[in-house]
This record gives structure tokens, sequence and C-alpha cells, in this order.
């Protein structure tokens, strides 16, 4: 009898530690509601709230897309609800991502993400850096303002000079 008590407790023990190990390693979506975004030196009005998705920020797909001037419409930002991948199409710039998958290309060159697109609430959300970065703008972080930057070369430019 003390043998069975004794190897249940056991059994418990392990997969209690086991079940905390694997879920300190699951991702974290957290809301942040009063972080800013200035795309090209307006703050955007969001109706998506951003979120911080182990550590990065993610902005609604469709939101960032316009503010970065790209078309709203079904030729420029195509999304394919059976695979849950979307195309941006703006320019010369054709990039390719998918829901769950780090992988994504950039006129059919892949790059690897430290974070990838998820579905939160309905509303599909891209790492806004690398899709910022990836249409040729400028994307840095002010601590000081909780916010997130996106600008063309030449205004980031003028700004690393004023502070330098």
């Amino acid at each position: 009898m003390k043998k069975a008590a004794f190897l249940t407790m056991l059994i418990l023990t392990v997969c209690l530690f086991v079940s905390n190990v694997f879920a300190s390693d699951s991702p974290t979506i957290q809301e942040t509601p009063t972080l800013k975004v200035v795309v090209d030196g307006t703050q955007l009005s969001l109706k998506n709230t951003p979120i911080n998705y182990n550590g990065r920020v993610l902005l609604g797909l469709r939101e960032l897309l316009i503010a970065l001037g790209v078309p709203n419409d079904s030729e420029h930002i195509i999304w394919n609800q059976a695979n849950r991948t979307v195309k941006i199409i703006k320019d010369d710039k054709e990039i390719f991502l998918a829901i769950g998958n780090k992988t994504v290309s950039v006129n059919g060159e892949e790059f690897v993400l430290d974070i990838e697109p998820v579905i939160y609430k309905d509303s599909t959300y891209i790492p806004a850096r690398f899709v910022a970065q990836s249409l040729t703008r400028f994307v840095y972080w002010d601590s000081a303002s909780y916010s997130v930057i996106i600008t063309k070369e030449d205004a980031y430019n003028k700004v690393i000079s004023l502070t330098a």
C-alpha cells in the first residue's frame, strides 16, 4: 500500500514538474494599449490593440499595412483563409507570411523571424519591425515615450543627426 501511494505521489510530482517546464516555454500574448505607434510623424489611432508577443511588438495586419502605404484592396493584401497565409504587394516588394510560421519570404528570399504572425481575437497580427523594414522603412523604439517609430530613411537620418 505504501509503495502504491509513493509511486502515485512520484508520478504526480513528475507530471506537475513537466507541465510547468513546458508552460514556461509557451508563447505569451499581452495587450499593450498604452503603446504608441508613429508612422511618418503621425500617431496611429489603432482599432486593434497592439500586442506584445514574447517580447516583440505585433500590430494588426491591415492597419499597419495601410499606414505604410499599401493599398487596402485584395490585389495588394491577399489573405488565404484556407492556408492562413497573407501575401503583401507594394511597389517592387512581395512579402509572404503564414500564421504560426517563423519562415517568411520577401521577393522569394526566405528569412526566419524570432516570432511568427498570429491570430488574436479574430485579427491577424504581424511583426511590426520586420514588415516595416521589408517595405524599406526604418523602425526604432523610444522607451521614454513607449513608442514604436516607423519612418522613411531621410526622416530617420535627420533625427539621428539631431541626436548625435
